[in-house]
């Protein structure tokens, strides 16, 4: 039996004082020739994790295990485009 690793997994880590969010794998829709892109300019995230104070102090790295930090319902989308 061949066991078959992982992909790497990635996000980004928005740090404050007080609390940390992870936004989990980040995707942003390709602009190729030919490609309707229904969303230009957008960047989406798998639902983010928060970590509070309480669970900063608990934790042994930069950021605690995802089975103890607070769930966000909602994937959270952020606009990227430049200009206006």
């Amino acid at each position: 039996m061949q066991i078959v690793p992982k992909p790497d997994e990635f996000g980004f880590l928005m740090t404050t004082p007080t609390s940390r969010v992870l936004f989990p794998q980040p995707t942003v829709a390709p602009g190729a020739p030919g490609v309707l892109i229904t969303e230009p300019g957008v960047l989406k995230t798998k639902p983010a994790s928060i970590a509070d104070p309480y669970l900063l102090v608990q934790s042994s790295s930069s950021f605690p295990r995802a089975t103890y930090t607070l769930r966000c319902d909602a994937e959270p989308v952020f606009n990227i485009s430049g200009g206006q």
